[in-house]
């Protein structure tokens, strides 16, 4: 018969399994014994007193079930909480055109994210600007998406757009699709390393 003590719990260690492991033989009861010793306390007793030790409440008493409610209920909340903590990336989307004019264009972007995971409103947040075919405010347009700060700005209406974002930013990514050859236009310093030109 062996004996635990841990945190002032003594406790007999004669249980079911233990008489049923000393059939396999003394090295297979003795290594029994020992694994009891150490985590039974821990696993078998009514009163976890380590459990409220390792959460610094002193040394009173919490039961085992107080003690998994207490520690799966903090469990459970920690994604909420590390997702509401992590700010929703930005997309800045600076347009030419007006929105109606962009409909389709606008419909395919949104696939676009959806097929790569995300969501508008729920992980990634777009700001729309619309210069409604007065390409004189563009460069006003894509500076105040700078100073919001997003992520990447897209531009959508041409060469206009891209270099009124070029202009705005060397720090921000842009993404472009335009019919010339963006080497020549301005925006790329090579098409084999696109960085600004």
């Amino acid at each position: 018969m062996a004996h635990a003590v841990a945190f002032g719990v003594k406790r007999t260690l004669t249980e079911p399994r233990l008489q049923k492991a000393e059939t396999g033989g003394p090295a297979r009861a003795a290594q029994r014994r020992r694994f009891l010793s150490r985590y039974a306390p821990l696993t078998h007793s009514e009163t976890c007193y380590t459990s409220s030790v390792i959460l610094g409440l002193g040394v009173s008493p919490m039961r085992r079930r107080e003690f998994i409610v207490l520690v799966g209920s903090s469990v459970a909340g920690w994604p909420l909480a590390a997702r509401a903590q992590q700010p929703m990336p930005v997309i800045g989307l600076l347009a030419t055109a007006a929105p109606d004019a962009n409909a389709i264009r606008l419909r395919a972007f949104r696939e676009g994210l959806r097929t790569a995971g995300y969501v508008e409103g729920q992980n990634v947040k777009i700001e729309y600007r619309w210069a409604e075919a007065h390409t004189g405010r563009l460069p006003e347009l894509a500076s105040e998406l700078v100073r919001d700060r997003v992520a990447v700005l897209v531009t959508a209406g041409g060469t206009a757009s891209a270099l009124a974002a070029k202009a705005a930013t060397g720090e921000i990514p842009i993404v472009f699709g335009i019919g010339a050859d963006p080497v020549d236009v301005g925006l790329v310093a090579s098409l084999n390393r696109p960085r600004p030109g």
